[in-house]
């Protein structure tokens, strides 16, 4: 028999020589106050309360109950019951733009960042779903596999950069192709979605035919709009040094706009939703996530230990219920008994009791 939490064990261990030593002392104290009033075993005989017997007999099931319930609470465990494990979830392909205009910094701390740390929310707040990563730019290919290894998917997710894609423009269309082909054969469609981070600057214009064949495949784009329309221009840094921003042929500097448009489309064609990213806009992915049908992805069986905590708890009620019977059972045998028995003297007879 093993105890999961063994801790009670020690206070157990701790407090039932204290219970002891203080009926020990009661018991002491009691007989020397019933001495100051006569002679012990006539004093204790006239005393309607319970005798010495009963009194010990209900202390100790007391302390009997006591420690049966500590040995409860240190929940003893014996034998093991068979325990399936069964999870169910969807499956998500995340698309993370990686083109150069992601690094715009008109969403703080980047449109990148702030990209990165939406897919960690849904992450966290689907803990049970497949997830894949496809990177793309002007090119796109699928960097982590549907996997339940969340913490490994973090790992790429996090060393995802700008510098990850050659070609710094924005392929919607190969994204979503990408996207499209990560889902195994074992992967219906009900239970299917792509997330879509990006500012949709869809230069290649290829993503509007790429989301029919989504459509057709049963798969749901939500896309998230990392941007403003306002835009800002794109910064180049030297490690965490500014170097200055990035610049067309005649030396003005490039301002990136969130193209919502392009996003909006895209996934309205595939019956999915588009928002764009500020406080909240992940609530409302999760949401539209969540309307998504679920199903098993995996199911272990292991064996567990049994708690058996059920049978000490058991046998310390009985512990207490045959204390209370002791104590009333007894104390009303002593009350029917009357006060002391006649002590006779020369004089006459003579009654009296002790309180």
């Amino acid at each position: 028999m093993t105890f999961a939490d063994p801790r009670y064990l020690v206070v157990l261990a701790v407090l039932l020589p204290l219970g002891l030593a203080a009926v020990l002392v009661r018991e002491r104290r009691r007989r020397a106050d019933l001495e100051t009033f006569g002679e012990h075993p006539l004093m204790a005989r006239s005393s309607s309360l319970p005798s010495r017997r009963a009194r010990l007999a209900a202390d100790g099931l007391c302390l009997v109950a006591l420690a049966l319930l500590l040995v409860a609470q240190a929940r003893p465990q014996l034998g093991a019951t068979p325990v399936v494990i069964s999870r169910t979830g969807r499956d998500v392909v995340f698309a993370l733009d990686l083109s150069r205009s992601m690094n715009a910094e008109d969403v703080k701390p980047s449109r990148l960042r702030a990209a990165r740390s939406a897919v960690r929310e849904i992450l966290a707040a689907s803990p049970d779903d497949r997830v894949g990563l496809v990177i793309f730019g002007g090119s796109a290919f699928l960097q982590v596999p549907l996997t339940l290894d969340h913490a490994g998917f973090e790992l790429f997710l996090d060393a995802a950069d700008t510098d990850d894609v050659s070609d710094p423009g924005t392929d919607l269309g190969a994204a979503l192709a990408t996207a499209s082909s990560a889902f195994g054969e074992d992967s219906e469609p009900r239970y299917r979605a792509v997330v879509l981070l990006s500012d949709g600057e869809d230069l290649e214009g290829a993503g509007r035919t790429a989301s029919r064949d989504l459509r057709d495949a049963g798969v749901r784009v939500f896309a998230l709009g990392m941007g403003t329309p306002e835009g800002g221009p794109i910064p180049l840094y030297a490690g965490r040094r500014l170097l200055g921003y990035h610049r067309d042929e005649t030396g003005e500097a490039v301002v990136t706009r969130l193209a919502e448009d392009d996003l909006r489309e895209v996934a309205s064609q595939t019956g999915g939703s588009y928002t764009r990213w500020r406080g909240g806009a992940v609530g409302e992915v999760l949401r539209e996530l969540s309307r998504l049908d679920q199903r098993e992805i995996s199911s272990r069986t292991f064996a567990r230990l049994a708690d058996r905590y059920q049978w000490p708890l058991a046998a310390a009620l009985v512990a207490l219920l045959a204390e209370w019977l002791l104590t009333s059972r007894s104390g009303t045998r002593r009350s029917r008994g009357g006060g002391a028995p006649a002590v006779r003297g020369g004089g006459g007879g003579r009654r009296g009791s002790a309180p």
